[in-house]
């Protein structure tokens, strides 16, 4: 069986060996390229989640309304990393409107953004189950 030094090791375990500069450098670079698309109609949640997420070095663009984000879609699908779906603003079709841009993402994206349904209000365990079965995320905010 081979035995490996102390020093093999530590040259492994060594950033500059790699090509890196520093584990700092490439983590400070990878959360500068997440993109947002935030969907969120409650103007006041949007702005606190947004400054939050600028806060973390997140670039975020906002829409305000389901067709905007469809829309938001439909012309940069690729410029996203993240789509934020403030789903707290009534009962109405989620699962359908979240259906809708799935298929839109999926025909325009070579690498789909990640989903992430956001809300206050507390919902059935078969809805967050639907949202499961979809690949999406579902997030209370308290």
């Amino acid at each position: 069986m081979p035995t490996y030094s102390t020093t093999a090791r530590a040259d492994l375990l060594d950033p500059s060996k790699a090509g890196l500069r520093t584990i700092s450098f490439v983590y400070r670079d990878w959360r500068d390229i997440i993109r947002v698309l935030l969907i969120d109609s409650d103007r006041t949640h949007a702005e606190a989640l947004c400054a939050g997420l600028h806060d973390l070095g997140m670039s975020v663009r906002r829409a305000h309304s389901r067709e905007a984000g469809l829309e938001a879609l439909r012309v940069d699908t690729d410029d996203f990393d993240l789509v934020i779906i403030n789903i707290t603003q009534g009962e109405d079709s989620w699962i359908a409107f979240v259906r809708i841009l799935l298929d839109l993402i999926r025909s325009r994206s070579h690498v789909p953004p990640a989903l992430l349904c956001t809300t206050i209000i507390p919902r059935k365990t078969e809805f967050e189950i639907a949202l499961h079965h979809l690949g999406v995320s579902l997030a209370y905010e308290w």
